[in-house]
């Protein structure tokens, strides 16, 4: 797992990107379902999917209490179910949709 982010014990280790910007709950995809957790992607690949079976969108809880479903813009982040074991997906460097979820995941510094 990369260095950048941070292990959260309380909520004052909520302090980049802060509790507004911090998601706490996802929804995983359903291949993508291997532990408990879900972790934030490296640069180049998911490592854990989030779900799109919302209309290409997942859902987010925040550490602030608020919920929001979040679209997803690049394909390689909306996959069918298809009930199987879903290794890690690469992506291409830039990627929005990968930028997004590292930007709202607890990390050390303002630097993601």
């Amino acid at each position: 797992m990369d260095s950048v982010f941070a292990h959260v014990r309380k909520t004052t280790d909520l302090r980049f990107p802060g509790p507004a910007d911090t998601w706490v709950y996802v929804d995983e995809h359903p291949d993508s379902i291997n532990d408990a957790g879900l972790f934030s992607p490296y640069v180049n690949e998911w490592v854990d999917l989030p779900a799109s079976f919302h209309n290409g969108a997942g859902g987010f809880a925040f550490a602030d209490g608020h919920s929001e479903i979040h679209k997803w813009k690049v394909s390689t982040t909306k996959h069918p179910v298809r009930l199987f074991d879903m290794s890690r997906i690469s992506v291409k460097p830039g990627d929005v949709d990968v930028r997004w979820m590292r930007y709202h995941t607890p990390r050390k510094s303002d630097k993601f």
